[in-house]
């Protein structure tokens, strides 16, 4: 009895000493006011204040909380870096009165203004995480035995320094120099990489990141452009371009476009096929211009009414010179030709012969197979395209020395996706650098795209409606207007490298709303369904299709709830159902 006795003793004391710690711990983090600390410092802050621990102790801790209230990493003399993420957040909604927690469970706590130091007497507000929805909140994240005044108190800082951080990188002015694209694995394959991650691997390395943006996801790749501190970073990243985390990869590609000094594009007008100039002859033009010693590929980008040659050499050109003989011969059979200067292509588009062949996901891991390494991100334009872009030129150059190969394999066509330069900046990027950046904005515009039914249906909703402006409003700077499923964009456009025109940002930047959504098609609803769709409104869309077939859409979670209203589990697997997930202009599962 005695021994039972004292074991239970020695639980609750250990329990003790372990909060104990973990309330310490996270008062160093609100004493420094900082984020992130490593496991040494720490242990120093601790001893300092007289408490004895081992950093094994911290450590234990950390990972115990891990990564609901810390985040940490290990860098090369295996110290830890923590960084405090509490991932949990206070309603501020619920503070101003306007919380909608009765229409929708409210995922942030609720409690009083003055939480922690409230001097009314029978304040109605909450003072603690002991009941209701706080405490359960609070067991998700693991959290119930850390001392509440402190975990607010930790919520409370991460905003303000975060805030601080934003103003700091409103102020801080762009450069595209010391800028980098990063890509990781969407959220699909692992939640375990995150910017936060990639942060603190470069900090390790004293890398500093000075401002995030342009981030997106699709179904395979999340992708963001970083500005780094120090200009010099840029080209210490790009030694190793692609960093192993947990056996996915992190991969980093140059922001700045860099001016092609082997290639150059051939661009003649002409009337219909009968009216083409014979490939011989334009390869004894290009042998003028370039001079005979210098050795050339053609790949033959020709369209409808124009003829259009990639010109890729293996040495660099003296484009003054070749500006020269071209200006004393502009013409060939009495026909202008346009010769144009291009920025390194690392991005290709792929369908297949038979247009009417929808390019499936299994169909482009297979194409790619054995270049995957080197792929930053792949992306489909719709049903029948997909874009492929590479790590660097080197990647795109080497893929395409063997593509003949693939293409026979796979019956497909390949077309290099080539960035031109204006002419009114020809002479600039001309001159003495080798490299080149295209102006940061575009001049105002309005394009249109068209919307696929799904989409059009999520247009429609009020409130999805307003966040798709927003999400706009927010990436690109302008305003949408939306008839029926034609959206059209009015304002300047950012110029994206990785986009060739205008409407492809759009349709880009719609994609990625749209991404955030769930759709399905559900058969055969009784009316008790379709009264449960509309009691819920607010958070999904629908439409009916077909007699008692609907299409909704709705946020992850707000399906997966909507669903389990609709159809309880004892029969929820007897419905007949496709799933549809967006894909670029609709991603979907195949």
């Amino acid at each position: 009895m005695f021994s039972i006795y004292f074991s239970l003793i020695r639980h609750v004391v250990g329990i003790a000493k372990m909060t104990n710690l973990l309330d310490n711990i996270i008062s160093v983090f609100l004493n420094k006011e900082v984020l992130t600390l490593k496991d040494s410092d720490i242990n120093r802050s601790l001893i300092t204040q007289g408490i004895q621990c081992s950093i094994e102790e911290i450590r234990h801790h950390v990972q115990i909380h891990s990564p609901t209230l810390f985040q940490f990493s290990f860098n090369k003399d295996h110290t830890m870096i923590i960084c405090i993420d509490p991932q949990i957040d206070v309603c501020d909604a619920f503070l101003t009165g306007i919380c909608h927690n009765k229409i929708k469970q409210c995922n942030k706590l609720h409690i009083c203004r003055e939480f922690g130091q409230c001097k009314i007497r029978d304040c109605r507000y909450p003072h603690n995480f002991n009941h209701g929805q706080n405490q359960k909140l609070i067991q998700q994240i693991n959290c119930q035995n850390v001392n509440c005044i402190l975990l607010v108190k930790l919520i409370q800082m991460k905003k303000k320094l975060n805030h601080l951080k934003n103003l700091v990188n409103l102020i801080k002015k762009d450069d595209i120099n010391k800028q980098i694209d990063v890509s990781y694995p969407s959220k699909n394959l692992t939640e375990n990489i995150d910017m936060e991650i990639i942060e603190m691997t470069l900090k390790i390395q004293n890398i500093i990141i000075e401002k995030k943006f342009q981030e997106s996801e699709n179904e395979f790749f999340r992708r963001c452009t970083i500005q780094l501190e120090q200009i010099n970073d840029v080209e210490k990243i790009l030694i190793s371009p692609i960093h192993n985390c947990e056996n996915f990869d992190i991969k980093f590609k140059r922001t700045k476009q860099i001016l092609d000094r082997r290639s150059f594009l051939l661009k003649i007008l002409i009337n219909d096929e009968q009216d083409k100039i014979d490939e011989g002859r334009i390869k004894l033009y290009i042998s003028l211009l370039i001079g005979n010693s210098i050795s050339f590929t053609i790949i033959d980008l020709s369209i409808m009414n124009e003829q259009i040659y990639l010109i890729q050499c293996n040495h660099d050109l003296d484009f003054n010179k070749i500006h020269e003989k071209y200006q004393s011969k502009p013409q060939l059979q009495g026909k202008n030709l346009s010769l144009i200067q291009i920025y390194e292509c690392d991005t290709i588009s792929i369908s297949y012969i038979d247009e009417y062949k929808i390019m499936k996901y299994d169909d482009i891991h297979n194409i790619i197979q054995c270049i995957k390494k080197n792929v930053f991100t792949f992306q489909l334009v719709n049903d029948y395209c997909v874009e492929i872009e590479f790590i660097n030129t080197d990647a795109f150059k080497e893929w395409m020395s063997i593509v003949e190969k693939i293409k026979a394999k796979f019956h497909i066509t390949v077309t290099p996706m080539i960035n031109e330069i204006d002419d009114e900046n020809y002479n600039d990027n001309n001159s003495h650098s080798t490299e080149c950046g295209p102006s940061t904005m575009d001049r105002p515009n309005s394009v249109t795209i068209i919307l696929r039914p799904q989409w059009s249906m999520v247009a429609a909703h009020p409130i999805f409606q307003m966040e798709y402006k927003n999400y706009i409003r927010n990436e690109l700077g302008g305003e949408i207007e939306i008839k029926d499923n034609e959206v059209t964009y009015i304002g300047k456009f950012p110029r994206l490298s990785r986009c060739p025109n205008n409407t492809a940002i759009f349709a880009n930047k719609t994609n990625n709303y749209m991404q955030k959504l769930k759709y399905q098609t559900l058969h055969d609803l009784k009316p008790h369904h379709v009264n449960i769709l509309r009691a819920n409104s607010t958070t999904v869309a629908f439409n009916r299709i077909h007699r008692n077939d609907y299409m909704i859409a709705a946020k992850p979670q707000d399906l997966f709830e909507l669903r389990n209203k609709l159809f309880p589990k004892t029969n929820q697997y007897h419905q007949n159902e496709r799933i549809y997930i967006a894909k670029n202009h609709q991603y979907d599962n195949r």
